[in-house]
C-alpha cells in the first residue's frame, strides 16, 4: 500500500466520515462546562464575510489562525467574491458534531448568489468550522468551504 493510501485511510477513519443519515460511533457530547461553548462560531464568520468585515469574520479565531489569515488575505477573498459576482446571502446551521468534548465541528449551509449579465442564481455551499478550547474560552482553529466560489 502506498503512503498516500495510508494517509487517506487514516483521514477517513479519524475524521469520522459517514454519509448523512448513517449512524456513527461517537464520544458523548460535552456540556458547555467541559470547555466547548454552545454558541456557533460560524455565524459571526459568515456575517463578517457577508459584510466584508474582517474584525467580525476573525473575532473567534485562534491566534494561529489570525496570523495565518491576516486582513489582506481576507480582503483578497472578498475581492474574489466580488470579481466572481458572488454574494453570501443567507446561511443556516445544519449540524454540530462534538468529539469527546475537545473539538466541535459546525456544518453550515450557505446560499451564495451568483449574478451574471442575464440572471442571478443561488448556489448552496457547505461551510465547515472547527472550534476547540483555548485559554479561558474557545476559538476557531480551522474552516473551509466545500468548493471554491
Amino acid at each position: 500500500m502506498h503512503c498516500y493510501h495510508v494517509v487517506l485511510l487514516g483521514m477517513m477513519v479519524f475524521s469520522g466520515c459517514a454519509a448523512p443519515g448513517h449512524p456513527t460511533v461517537d464520544a458523548p457530547a460535552a456540556s458547555p462546562a467541559a470547555g466547548i461553548a454552545a454558541s456557533p462560531a460560524g455565524d459571526g464568520m459568515l456575517d463578517g464575510l457577508k459584510r466584508h468585515d474582517y474584525a467580525l469574520f476573525s473575532k473567534d479565531f485562534s491566534a494561529e489562525l489570525r496570523d495565518g489569515i491576516p486582513a489582506p488575505a481576507f480582503e483578497k477573498l472578498c475581492a474574489d467574491l466580488r470579481n466572481n459576482h458572488d454574494a453570501v446571502k443567507s446561511w443556516r446551521l445544519l449540524d454540530t458534531l462534538e468529539r469527546g468534548g475537545v473539538y466541535r465541528t459546525e456544518i453550515w449551509k450557505v446560499a451564495v448568489e451568483r449574478t451574471t449579465a442575464d440572471s442571478a442564481v443561488v448556489i448552496d455551499r457547505l461551510f465547515i468550522v472547527t472550534v476547540a478550547p483555548q485559554n479561558d474560552g474557545t476559538a476557531v482553529i480551522g474552516f473551509r468551504f466545500d468548493t471554491l466560489f
